[in-house]
């Protein structure tokens, strides 16, 4: 464990937030999440950990897979400082306290035992929502942290609208129905068809925002 920066607030004022690394593209979308939230928090208190698995983490390099674990744990410490001064910035006035940590054992056990030491009030790792060798690490480390953790755990992903390809279209409301509705002021909510023919009911949708004029609902 190492800190960083080192702000004066008192124990009782922090917001500890704890977010796991593997220096991947997703793992630093994690990590900007969480200094984003920190920096939003005057009490904030950052605390980044890289755990080490040396027989199944990919965070560590091929060349150092066979090396003794004190080799492996002081590359990765020095390579979790640059990783978290990078991320952080130049600018000393954008910069939060922060603390690096190097775990050695099971990935989600350890983030989920290093936010209970810390006192963590938030835990943030990353996720794909994919299966595959990726999930390793940051797929079912996440689901098992969300488990294990004794706070709030936030799972960042990448934004993927491609998600929505294969749920069935809605089918948009019966004009003649909606007629029927209006005309009877709800007394009768579908027209002459369907009200012979079988099958699925409409779907029922509402959004508004609080800030508008509200309106009645339309039946769908």
């Amino acid at each position: 464990m190492e800190t960083q920066t080192d702000k004066g607030s008192s124990s009782a004022e922090k917001y500890r937030i704890l977010v796991a690394t593997d220096f991947s593209d997703l793992g630093s979308l994690a990590f900007a999440e969480a200094i984003s939230l920190a920096r939003r928090n005057p009490y904030a208190e950052l605390h980044v950990v890289a755990v080490v698995d040396k027989e199944a983490s990919e965070i560590v390099p091929l060349q150092d897979r066979r090396a003794s674990l004190v080799q492996i744990t002081d590359h990765m410490r020095e390579r979790l400082i640059a990783e978290t001064n990078r991320m952080l910035g130049p600018d000393p006035s954008r910069r939060v306290p922060s603390t690096v940590h190097i775990r050695l054992g099971k990935i989600a056990e350890q983030i989920a035992g290093l936010a209970g030491e810390i006192s963590a009030d938030l835990v943030v790792v990353g996720t794909h929502g994919r299966r595959g060798v990726r999930h390793l690490l940051l797929g079912s480390v996440a689901e098992r942290t969300v488990r294990l953790s004794p706070c709030a755990v936030l799972v960042v992903r990448p934004k993927d609208t491609h998600v929505l390809d294969n749920l069935p279209t809605i089918e948009p409301p019966c004009a003649a129905c909606l007629k029927t509705r209006e005309e009877t002021q709800g007394q009768q909510w579908w027209c002459e068809v369907h009200r012979q023919e079988p099958g699925e009911f409409h779907a029922f949708s509402y959004s508004r925002r609080l800030d508008e004029p509200a309106v009645p609902a339309p039946y769908y």
